[in-house]
């Protein structure tokens, strides 16, 4: 298992988000002021903390919330889509499932315009393409991936763990594995 508290490369951005979940299957989503796409709490970071921080932080600073991160569920590499571009990681961590009411949610920040608890299938049609890559390959039993970034996901796929696929944007690989899609 990868440490938590892991210092980030330095120079190298990464993307760190948190599950939390809800005792009726549904995720907590925030929708930036940005864009059409809904995300997983967090954010992006050059800084020198590690990915676990900076959920943490981006959690605080967000919603307001203060809570545990349970483990990594994924690591993706975003791969540039030019020569000139840099890539990116990403974090996918569990923050836990939650009984309806038991969090109190204040929006902090002028970046995220509303939260929603949305249940997975719902979710998985509005995710921004990283975020639903992240959960897919999780979901599929990944534990890390490559998201080209080129395509869009499947968004049709079916609730609890998700089929890999011939095609698509992500390339999921496990040591043991051949390379798959999700």
């Amino acid at each position: 298992m990868i440490p938590l508290d892991n210092p980030a490369p330095q120079n190298v951005p990464f993307d760190a988000r948190c599950l939390v979940s809800d005792t009726e299957g549904q995720w907590l989503l925030v929708k930036p002021r940005d864009g059409d796409d809904w995300r997983f709490p967090g954010g992006r970071s050059l800084s020198s903390h590690g990915p676990a921080d900076i959920c943490r932080r981006e959690l605080w600073a967000q919603l307001d919330l203060n809570l545990t991160l349970n483990e990594l569920m994924i690591t993706t590499w975003t791969v540039p889509p030019g020569a000139d571009e840099q890539g990116c990681l990403n974090f996918l961590f569990d923050c836990g499932v939650y009984r309806a009411g038991e969090l109190s949610i204040t929006i902090k920040q002028d970046d995220i315009v509303k939260t929603s608890w949305i249940g997975h299938r719902t979710a998985l049609a509005l995710l921004h393409p990283s975020d639903h890559c992240l959960i897919s390959l999780s979901r599929g039993g990944q534990r890390y991936g490559e998201y080209f970034g080129d395509g869009a996901p499947d968004l049709d796929a079916p609730e609890g763990p998700l089929p890999t696929q011939a095609a698509g944007s992500v390339i999921a690989l496990r040591p043991q594995d051949p390379p798959t899609a999700c």
